[in-house]
């Protein structure tokens, strides 16, 4: 019950008899406080730049980001903070071909307004709430990270398959499942320009 919510000031709780005096003043021997990232805009293009540097040592692969995708996280608000950033940057890396465009953000991103996660997290509502269902996000969310993953595999299942962390058994029955074809395109779509002649 403690730390059902997150970000709980600790001064207040220590006067409200919610958490020990004594354990406080153990753990504030020297506070820190850090504004929010969306207080601090300043530090979000050396964040991106040490984020995708992680990255490169990680995969050996350097991945540069584009002027506009740069505008684009600067002018976000970032309610997760640094942690919300991080997972955005790595997603955007992974969709890219070795630079980052305004493409590869979360639409929530590029629109400027809260995305689904953090939703999740800062209003409490449920599915029944926000007019959907557990299954229909779950849905959602898989097709959405199946057509990702496709694109970053240039279309090849067994890679699409590795890089969603599935056998290619296992992709293919979410393919049925879902109805998408083998590229993750929901069955019927019409062909890409590149796929007409």
């Amino acid at each position: 019950m403690l730390f059902r919510s997150h970000n709980r000031n600790l001064e207040q709780m220590v006067r409200d008899g919610d958490f020990r005096e004594d354990l406080y003043y153990r753990l504030a021997v020297l506070p820190v406080r850090m504004p929010p990232l969306r207080d601090r805009k300043e530090d979000i293009a050396p964040l991106v730049r040490r984020f995708l540097d992680d990255l490169q040592r990680e995969s050996g692969v350097r991945t540069r980001i584009s002027a506009d995708a740069m505008t684009r996280l600067a002018a976000y608000d970032w309610p997760g903070n640094v942690r919300e950033l991080q997972n955005e940057v790595r997603k955007a890396a992974i969709l890219c071909d070795g630079i980052v465009l305004e493409a590869h953000l979360s639409l929530h991103v590029r629109e400027g307004r809260r995305g689904p996660g953090v939703d999740l997290v800062d209003d409490g509502t449920v599915p029944q709430e926000r007019g959907t269902t557990l299954p229909d996000m779950v849905r959602e969310l898989e097709v959405r990270e199946i057509q990702k993953a496709f694109a970053r595999a240039s279309g090849n299942k067994s890679r699409a398959a590795e890089l969603l962390g599935l056998s290619r058994f296992a992709l293919q029955r979410k393919l049925d499942k879902y109805e998408l074809d083998a590229e993750g395109r929901p069955t019927g779509a019409p062909p890409r320009d590149d796929e007409a002649n």
